[in-house]
């Protein structure tokens, strides 16, 4: 069994097994310049920073994909000067300590995230953890390096047309169909081999994947009515039925990280501190209008373009409901939801955290939901 730490999991010969724990191996103690895309999102009476990427140099740029992350700890050193501490957990139970000042503000991007230059502290040899490449597009943004898998008949028609045809399934994929919004979904994994792999991305050779909520802890032994038993502590999720030799071939694509969808969040409550997941890491996705497609241009790079459809929130679920497992898949059939703020040009969300603590930053904000048709079929959302 080896050790894959840029994609947090452990492989053998038959399968690929992804760790579930986070942040147990704590902080270390090499120190690392870089970059932060983060956002802020307001839920019913907290506000979170929520870590989208972060970017180190070496030998080119890369970007990490964080996993997990801690409650932000924002701190006014005088009538100027602002800094975050963030704990970030990535690949193979590493934990990050992250730190950023309000003067490091980069840049504001049209996802409503702001980057900012940092200093990160953590495990020896990071560029090891990296997640993939990066690259600085001409605009001055990050662009990632991700995938997009299908079979290998299709590939050669999607790169000849130059353009992604975008779907109505949502993340589940197995019987929701999207209304006002299409996607094109794509992953940092270079090659779906297997089940592990498959149900990175949403789905699965069975056709479900379960999940178990925050509090209980499964004996050593499972019986096999074991999913009866414990009906209310573990879900059975359907998702999206699929083979890995339905995605035996990729495309590697340059994205723009300011066109990606948001990702939805984990709210973790076992007893200790609270804490968050991102439940999704190895799923991106970038929204169009029904009916465009997602052009990409001769370098296989996916720009701003006409037709993008954002969306300002994000789906929060409560780990210790079975509900509230199920949220960030079906997206749905939850109100709980966190709302970006969008920061005013000249300022930076830690300005904004001290200018407008302790009001109610939710109830007012209209955002725009995602909608759905009535339940139906999937077809194969590739």
């Amino acid at each position: 069994m080896t050790e894959n730490p840029r994609f947090n999991r452990r492989e053998s010969a038959i399968e690929h097994y992804y760790y579930e724990d986070y942040g147990t191996k704590g902080v270390g103690h090499a120190e690392y310049a870089g970059w932060i895309k983060c956002r802020l999102l307001h839920g019913h009476g907290y506000s979170l920073i929520v870590p989208d990427q972060l970017y180190l140099e070496h030998n080119g740029l890369h970007w990490i994909q964080p996993l997990a992350f801690g409650p932000n700890m924002l701190t006014k050193l005088d009538e100027t000067a602002v800094v975050c501490n963030l704990n970030v957990d990535i690949s193979c139970r590493h934990r990050l300590d992250v730190r950023f000042f309000n003067h490091d503000h980069v840049a504001d991007l049209p996802d409503g995230s702001q980057l900012f230059r940092c200093q990160i502290r953590g495990v020896a040899d990071l560029p090891s953890f990296a997640t993939g490449e990066a690259r600085w597009g001409c605009n001055g943004r990050p662009y990632l390096q991700l995938f997009h898998h299908t079979t290998a008949s299709t590939v050669p028609l999607i790169i000849n047309s130059g353009h992604f045809r975008t779907g109505a399934w949502n993340i589940q994929g197995s019987s929701k169909e999207l209304k006002n919004v299409a996607y094109a979904y794509f992953t940092p994994l270079d090659a779906i081999r297997t089940d592990g792999d498959l149900k990175r991305i949403g789905m699965s050779i069975a056709g479900t994947i379960e999940l178990r909520r925050d509090g209980f802890t499964p004996p050593p032994l499972l019986m096999p009515a074991y999913l009866e038993t414990f009906k209310n502590d573990i879900l059975q999720l359907p998702v999206y039925k699929c083979d890995p030799s339905k995605r035996e071939a990729s495309i590697k694509l340059w994205i723009d990280a300011a066109a990606l969808a948001p990702q939805h969040v984990y709210r973790h409550d076992e007893g200790g501190p609270v804490y968050y997941e991102l439940p999704h890491a190895f799923i991106h996705r970038v929204g169009t209008v029904p009916g465009q497609t997602l052009v990409f241009d001769a370098d296989r790079s996916i720009h701003d373009q006409n037709g993008l459809k954002r969306f300002d929130y994000a789906v929060v679920g409560d780990c210790t409901t079975l509900a509230g497992l199920a949220a960030p898949y079906d997206e749905e059939d939850t109100t709980h939801v966190l709302k970006v703020e969008r920061i005013p040009a000249g300022s930076t969300m830690l300005d904004f955290w001290f200018d407008r603590g302790n009001t109610d930053l939710f109830s007012g904000k209209k955002v725009e939901l995602q909608e759905f048709h009535p339940q139906k079929e999937s077809e194969d959302p590739a």
